[in-house]
């Protein structure tokens, strides 16, 4: 599996996760284990996601295939806010 393959898959898994740990907090009300592991989670992601895609940012000065790079580093950005999104929800909607 080539960089440009992995980098998607992990933002599609990335994307996945978050969207059911985002799921799973709107049905479970109660649960309060669920924001602790939602917030491990984030850090971890976070730091994953920055790993590559700083590794796509110095193939994309090596690397002829700039356009697909881009394209690769444009679906780990979109995951940023959607995060953002998913934690406004959870914050203001949460408390009702």
């Amino acid at each position: 599996m080539n960089t440009l393959q992995t980098s998607s898959a992990i933002a599609i898994v990335s994307f996945t996760l978050g969207t059911i740990l985002f799921l799973l907090q709107l049905v479970s009300v109660d649960n309060h284990n669920l924001p602790m592991l939602g917030f491990y989670y984030v850090c971890i992601a976070i730091v994953v996601n920055l790993i590559v895609l700083l590794a796509l940012a110095v193939k994309l000065f090596i690397v002829k295939q700039k356009v697909a790079i881009l394209k690769s580093m444009a679906i780990i950005v979109i995951n940023a806010p959607i995060a953002y999104a998913y934690a406004y929800i959870l914050f203001e909607y949460s408390f009702i």
